[in-house]
């Protein structure tokens, strides 16, 4: 979790990165507005949105630094994520990178699976966006950043929206002392299935050496053409929906009112 303290570094990184990123476009790019990073490669980058909300990774490898991942309101949510396809771990360090302005795009060949990394603009929400020719079983393993273990979290799956609940345990209502949100929810389009997983990352994923972080389970869903996965940050449940309400509107993804079918899906 970054503090409100550590608000000055976190300007002075994204100041870096700027300078970084525009030294990038001049010297490797003839397209002025990407930047292509091949595989093998990696280059840090940050999304950054008008809601307080930024999020700092990798282009070609797990996140590195304590100091990346998915944050809202100077307080770190998400630290990274894993995919997996067809129950194969998907590495980014074979994937070919394409870093926008606005956006990261890894296109993994050998998959035939483009993945596209982009943030809301007027929400604290966070949009993996899953393109592929071939039917794939996907299953997202989510990190939570910890000093602690499990222990310390609320967990759970709501069946009925279809939505993955993670709170600090003694954080689960916003207040004058702790004045910032509470809830990272995970949505999928399709919807998946909740599964078990063992919550210490080490075990669950060999070789995945990052410590205290948090593994509250993982969805697996089904990839026809277009997927998307939604992170979600709110104060609360009915917080988390009237967001995701917004979010699915702006993708022309239509949930009928008994939140098991969903209709459409806008071709992006």
């Amino acid at each position: 979790m970054i503090h409100k303290q550590s608000l000055k570094f976190v300007v002075f990184m994204i100041v870096l990165f700027v300078n970084i990123t525009k030294t990038g476009y001049s010297q490797e790019e003839k397209n002025e507005d990407v930047v292509i990073i091949p595989r093998g490669q990696s280059r840090s980058y940050m999304l950054v949105n008008n809601n307080s909300t930024y999020y700092f990774s990798e282009t070609g490898s797990i996140n590195i630094s304590s100091f990346q991942g998915l944050n809202v309101e100077t307080y770190e949510f998400l630290d990274d994520y894993i995919l997996e396809v067809n129950g194969t771990v998907l590495k980014r360090e074979i994937s070919e990178a394409y870093l926008y302005p606005d956006k990261l795009v890894r296109k993994y060949i050998d998959f035939d699976l483009q993945e596209e990394i982009t943030l809301l603009d007027s929400l604290p929400v966070l949009i993996i966006k899953l393109e592929s020719n071939k039917k794939l079983s996907i299953t997202l393993g989510p990190f939570i950043s910890s000093q602690s273990p499990s222990r310390k979290f609320v967990t759970y799956w709501a069946e009925e929206d279809k939505l993955l609940y993670v709170a600090k345990r003694n954080h689960t209502v916003r207040s004058e002392r702790e004045d910032y949100p509470v809830w990272t929810a995970i949505y999928t389009f399709p919807n998946a299935r909740f599964l078990e997983s063992d919550s210490d990352v080490n075990k669950s994923y060999v070789g995945f050496s990052k410590e205290n972080n948090f593994l509250p389970g993982k969805l697996n869903f089904f990839l026809d053409n277009t997927a998307y996965i939604f992170f979600i940050i709110g104060d609360n449940k009915n917080d988390v929906l009237i967001k995701r309400k917004h979010v699915l509107k702006q993708f022309n993804i239509f949930i009928e009112k008994s939140g098991k079918k969903i209709e459409g899906v806008r071709k992006t």
